[in-house]
């Protein structure tokens, strides 16, 4: 039985426990920070549950062993999709909880520490909160949602993609000359929208990371799998060239390329002659009348985030490959990824406009 399928049933015998105005929120911490330093859990941690009253405006906070009530919020307000509980006073000091449904996340502040949730079912929570009916077969129901492109970094199956392409995921498949492998999240920076992630696989080949960011007009290559598996289920590349070294808003860790890009495409490599990775597809600027306007995430970028969770990878080739070589690389080491999620929360992102993630056109 897979985890996922665990989770559902968990969910719905706590719910058989609750009344029609009750909701549990499933949360486990994924890391913390001390002194302006976050830290990865190195052991799984056991889930938490925030059981929310919207009735009486209540929100309980449940101990994970014993199942009583750490501390207990009354009249919290959900505004902008955002709530925030100040100055909660539990073993003598007071704590801070920020429930942030924009990022789907959750921090807890106590005493210079900070604790990050990473929230299952936040999203149908939202819902819940404003109004949306939300079936039981959109809540349990989980599915192949989205898909994107991921390329290996090591021989230990970590690999590089775009946060938005695992963002919100209930499960990160990885597909894997036909094997579907649930990927782990490890590392991911918002802000670049970069991600490092890994699965139980040995890849044959992995990518180096070059040591120099792209020039104007240098030639260039993109591999992945734009929309999907839909044209078909081989590796697509495209080749093409840099024409400016700086993003959307003048975006200086990314740079335009004029090679394709389709949904699909985020999180594959963009790499050069000597099979290096050179940058990280990103977007597609997509405006009327617009065209062309495709871009990467720069190496250097990749490799300070790398560097800053203690990371690294593989030293960068110096001779260059031939068209056989670079065919071999690409397709032993780009691999194509899946996000699972409910149907609830599919709807409840497309509602609020994402742009970014390559929903499968039954969802859109």
């Amino acid at each position: 039985m897979n985890k996922v399928l665990l989770l559902i049933i968990f969910i719905c015998l706590l719910s058989l426990k609750s009344n029609a105005n009750e909701f549990t929120l499933m949360c486990k911490v994924n890391s913390y920070k001390v002194d302006g330093k976050t830290h990865l859990l190195e052991e799984e941690a056991g889930y938490v549950q925030f059981i929310f009253n919207n009735e009486i405006k209540r929100i309980e906070r449940m101990h994970p062993k014993t199942n009583e009530v750490i501390w207990q919020y009354n009249g919290y307000d959900y505004s902008n999709k955002f709530i925030t509980l100040k100055n909660i006073f539990i073993d003598d000091h007071y704590v801070d909880i920020y429930f942030n449904f924009v990022n789907n996340i959750v921090i807890e502040e106590r005493l210079g520490v900070t604790l990050y949730f990473d929230c299952k079912n936040l999203q149908e929570l939202a819902s819940l909160l404003e109004g949306n009916s939300i079936s039981t077969e959109d809540l349990n129901t989980v599915v192949a949602a989205s898909s994107g492109t991921g390329f290996f970094v090591s021989t230990n199956g970590h690999m590089v993609t775009n946060n938005h392409v695992i963002e919100s995921c209930d499960t990160v498949k990885a597909h894997y000359k036909g094997r579907e492998l649930d990927a782990n999240i490890l590392f991911v920076d918002r802000a670049n929208d970069l991600a490092i992630i890994k699965a139980n696989i040995k890849p044959n080949k992995v990518f180096a990371v070059s040591d120099e960011d792209v020039s104007l007009l240098e030639d260039i290559i993109v591999a992945g799998y734009p929309l999907g598996k839909n044209i078909s289920a081989s590796i697509k590349t495209f080749k093409g060239s840099v024409t400016a070294l700086a993003g959307y808003g003048d975006n200086f860790s990314n740079f335009q390329i004029d090679a394709s890009l389709s949904s699909g495409n985020s999180g594959g490599p963009i790499i050069n002659q000597k099979g290096n990775v050179v940058g990280v597809a990103v977007e597609k600027l997509i405006e009327v009348g617009v065209e062309g306007f495709n871009f990467g995430v720069k190496s250097s970028t990749l490799k300070t985030f790398a560097s800053s969770n203690q990371f690294k990878f593989q030293d960068p080739s110096t001779e260059e490959l031939s068209n056989k070589e670079l065919g071999q690389l690409i397709t032993e080491a780009t691999i194509y990824l899946e996000c699972w999620m409910s149907v609830a929360k599919i709807k409840q992102i497309i509602e609020e406009g994402e742009r970014q993630k390559a929903f499968f056109s039954e969802y859109k």
